[in-house]
């Protein structure tokens, strides 16, 4: 059981509640200024925004499996088998939040933010190729796959034309 549910899908108590924790993570993490006297400030910084992306994966899910959770029902329903369109939404979203890792990962020029981003979108492929494709029908099998895959291939393009400049840019 979880807390009881809304009537309202997306406008929630979990988009409060953790999105306030979300922007004040990143908040912290942007404005923590690093103090010479204090070695340690800079992973204070990362923790912070690693925080933030964990949450904000948790509350992506936590979305979509309120989402698709059957009216009436007075708990979130974490349903992966049975539903094709909560299965896709989820494997979609996950491609969708590691594109958006890897182009944060360019604009704060932080590997390990586009590293982690690339192991989310393989996650993603696994969930599609060894669930997803198992339970769905042919033509719906074919659309899935265009569209992780055009998600795939946003993210390589973006890796090969910015990844080549960033270690140009870097000492």
């Amino acid at each position: 059981t979880y807390y009881p549910r809304t009537a309202l899908p997306f406008l929630n108590w979990q988009l409060y509640t953790y999105g306030t924790v979300i922007l004040a993570l990143l908040a912290a993490s942007r404005f923590l200024r690093p103090m010479p006297e204090l070695e340690g400030s800079k992973p204070v910084r990362i923790a912070l925004g690693s925080m933030a992306g964990v949450l904000g994966f948790l509350l992506l899910n936590l979305e979509i499996a309120d989402f698709f959770t059957p009216r009436g029902s007075p708990y979130i329903q974490w349903q992966f088998r049975g539903d094709f369109a909560a299965s896709m939404t989820f494997t979609i979203a996950w491609a969708l939040y590691a594109l958006g890792l890897v182009i944060g990962g360019f604009v704060l020029r932080a590997a390990p933010v586009r590293y982690t981003g690339i192991g989310l979108m393989v996650l993603a492929l696994a969930k599609l190729f060894l669930h997803d494709l198992a339970e769905i029908g042919s033509l719906y099998r074919i659309a899935a796959l265009i569209v992780v895959a055009l998600i795939a291939l946003v993210m390589s393009w973006l890796y090969q034309r910015f990844a080549a400049r960033l270690e140009i840019s870097q000492p």
